[in-house]
């Protein structure tokens, strides 16, 4: 770490902030700079889908704002990570860290106004304690004109943009999840793969350059994408072709890879878990911890609009919290209704196969195996499961465990019964980060080839089921 400080001896500097209507820089020299200024530049440090990625660099050019991306969860960044950290934090942590050290120390201008965007949560996962560690790293490296922690929300009106950015974050999250989703089966089932991919970027392409505009010329060019994908042959159907999903919450996202192409390599459709799904439950969270302080921890209770609106007419009512708490919830309605009009367009394309399961079913049904007063990803993950044995869409799951997170790990231990007790094929894997072991992939093996087979018995039951008169 002393490499990116000022130097041992140096005297500290006063540390960039947002000012406090949250809409500009105050640089180290107290200056009050607008975040279309060129020397300002937003890092996004969230591993997620590429795609997502390069569709808010083209959202934020929108705004005029610059962007770049420094997200990767690669060995090389880990050990960055490790300048900061002891490596034992969780995967998300590291990542995040390992990303902002590394931006530092090999792409930022020491011209440049630098904002790193951060994952911002109250907790009960250690992330709650993210934002006060990063506020003290940021004195520790003693940098002129770096932030360290941001993120922009609803508290913060989107740094000034209003709504507009708020639904350009979500729209870039569900082209992204879409975008991941077709990948998958253009690799196992395209006729000519190589041929089929070329397009599929390229239609790709005039998204993210679309995005510069805004939505509804992104949305323009999804349109578009959708098209051009229908028209590309495939070898199998996505019905006659076996197919897996990858879920464990988040941290998912930072160690899919092999696991994801194990499965291409073999013909096995792979679907990782929707990166808006974890986005969904995040913004909710006014919702949820203002219900639970009032005792409404059962979720029929906090995901009701009527209590809340009745308080909000209370004289002893905190008006605030209580307009965040509807705001809160009106936006997971919102977003629900976006996803389902992005995924209808998808589903035009032939490549789209997850049934999406609204986030209060996912909620409802692992409410009832583990209580969501914890706030934690336990509860998404056992719903998920449960709603995808339901829905039937999928020959296999496998559910991702990360040392350090113990909601994901709190998981295997709540499914397993489940699991035990159900046909489809199932695999717990707790891995450190986006490596597998032999005897891992050993698993998955068993796993892919027993996918197969139930691929198989459902298609012989369709085949054989008597036709209605």
């Amino acid at each position: 770490m002393s490499m990116m400080m000022e130097g041992p001896t140096a005297p500290p500097v006063l540390q960039a902030r947002f000012s406090d209507d949250s809409t500009h820089i105050i640089d180290s020299d107290g200056n009050r700079v607008p975040l279309t200024d060129p020397r300002v530049v937003l890092v996004w440090t969230i591993d997620c889908s590429p795609y997502v990625q390069r569709l808010i660099v083209s959202f934020m050019r929108h705004h005029g704002i610059r962007c770049r991306v420094s997200a990767d969860t690669g060995k090389a960044t880990l050990e960055y990570a490790k300048r900061i950290s002891s490596g034992r934090e969780c995967i998300a942590f590291r990542s995040i860290a390992g990303s902002i050290i590394r931006d530092l120390a090999e792409s930022r201008n020491p011209d440049e106004i630098t904002i790193y965007y951060n994952h911002d949560q109250h907790g009960p996962c250690q992330n709650g304690a993210w934002p006060e560690i990063w506020r003290m790293y940021q004195h520790a490296i003693n940098l002129r004109n770096v932030v360290l922690f941001s993120n922009f929300n609803f508290r913060n009106n989107y740094w000034g943009l209003g709504d507009e950015l708020g639904n350009e974050l979500m729209t870039a999250i569900v082209f992204g999840d879409c975008f991941d989703e077709a990948e998958g089966v253009l690799r196992c089932i395209a006729k000519d793969a190589g041929a089929a991919l070329d397009e599929f970027n390229r239609a790709i392409d005039t998204v993210v350059d679309a995005a510069a505009g805004g939505i509804a010329p992104a949305f323009k060019a999804f349109k578009e994408w959708s098209r051009r994908m229908a028209a590309i042959p495939l070898s199998a159907g996505l019905d006659e072709t076996p197919r897996v999903l990858i879920f464990g919450g988040l941290n998912t996202r930072l160690v899919h890879h092999p696991i994801t192409t194990y499965f291409i390599e073999i013909g096995v459709i792979p679907k990782i878990v929707d990166f808006g799904e974890i986005t969904i439950a995040n913004e909710s969270e006014p919702a949820l911890r203002y219900n639970y302080m009032r005792g409404r921890v059962r979720a029929r209770d906090y995901m009701r609009f009527g209590p809340v609106l009745l308080d909000f007419f209370r004289p002893s009512s905190d008006r605030r919290a209580v307009w965040e708490a509807l705001r809160a919830r009106l936006a997971v309605t919102l977003i629900e209704k976006m996803v389902r009009r992005y995924r209808r367009v998808a589903h035009t394309s032939g490549l789209i196969h997850d049934p999406h399961i609204p986030h209060e079913e996912v909620v409802y049904a692992g409410d009832r195996l583990v209580t969501s007063i914890s706030y934690a990803e336990t509860v998404l993950i056992a719903g998920r499961y449960v709603k995808t044995i339901e829905s039937g869409a999928y020959d296999g799951l496998v559910q991702v465990g990360v040392f350090g997170c113990p909601p994901t790990i709190n998981a295997h231990a709540v499914l397993r019964p489940l699991a035990n007790k159900s046909e489809v094929p199932y695999v717990a894997l707790d891995v450190e980060g986006p490596w597998i072991s032999a005897n891992q992939t050993v698993l998955l093996e068993s796993l892919a080839v027993q996918a197969r087979r139930e691929r198989a018995r459902k298609i012989a039951a369709r085949t054989t089921r008597p036709s209605g008169r």
